[in-house]
């Protein structure tokens, strides 16, 4: 069978440029809409996501400022300057303990020896342990009466005040030896303030203590006696 081509080579050329047309025309259709959906895609990211991520962000920006700013003394605390300015006025108000030794003579009966003694001073604690020997259980009442009526005067004020508070006897004991003791007290943190250049210690005169003997016949600090505890 024979077949002839009866169409101009122009028309030939004509159709195959409307498919080209076509073809080019679909593709670009495609890409166009690939483009809008990536476009969309990407706005919603920009104005949703990102939009709602950035609004969280400066919230918490705005909230870690305010409470930076309302910190009290932010200043003091970032100045290296202002922190160094402090410090002569920390070291002022820092206790004066070598007090405690020219205390200890002041409400120690002359019979009376220390073994043990702990001192706690803080802002909130100033606690007072002692414990020791004497001869009899007299002595050893005799200085528990001592801590309770005890009372100071300081440079500023000549008004009496007690230095101890909350005595309290928390063990005892009796031997051959002689007697044991135990005692635990609050005392007055003026008596180390060095905002007073002078602390006097009041003791009743009926008490004899190292502070009023001169030469006490037993010493001051000795070993804690082996007695029998009695609670």
């Amino acid at each position: 069978m024979i077949q002839l081509n009866l169409l101009p080579d122009v028309k030939i050329q004509f159709i195959k440029l409307r498919r080209l047309e076509r073809l080019v025309v679909s593709i670009a259709v495609v890409v166009v809409a690939v483009a809008a959906i990536v476009l969309i895609i990407l706005g919603g990211l920009v104005y949703g996501v990102q939009k709602s991520d950035l609004h969280g962000l400066n919230k918490n920006i705005t909230k870690y400022e305010s409470q930076i700013v309302n910190t009290p003394n932010l200043n003091k605390i970032l100045t290296i300057q202002n922190q160094l300015a402090a410090l002569p006025t920390l070291d002022e108000r820092k206790p004066v303990v070598t007090r405690l030794f020219g205390y200890i003579q002041q409400l120690t009966p002359d019979d009376v020896t220390i073994s043990s003694l702990s001192v706690s001073i803080s802002p909130t604690v100033n606690s007072y342990q002692i414990s020791g020997g004497t001869n009899n259980l007299i002595s050893v009442n005799q200085l528990v009466d001592i801590y309770k009526f005890a009372t100071y005067t300081t440079s500023s004020s000549s008004t009496p005040l007690n230095v101890f508070s909350n005595v309290v006897l928390t063990d005892y004991g009796l031997s051959q030896a002689g007697a044991s003791y135990e005692i635990s007290a609050d005392f007055a943190p003026s008596i180390f303030s060095s905002a007073y250049s002078n602390v006097q210690i009041n003791v009743p005169s009926e008490y004899s203590t190292r502070s009023r003997t001169q030469l006490p016949k037993v010493q001051l600090f000795n070993n804690q006696p082996t007695t029998s505890s009695n609670q």
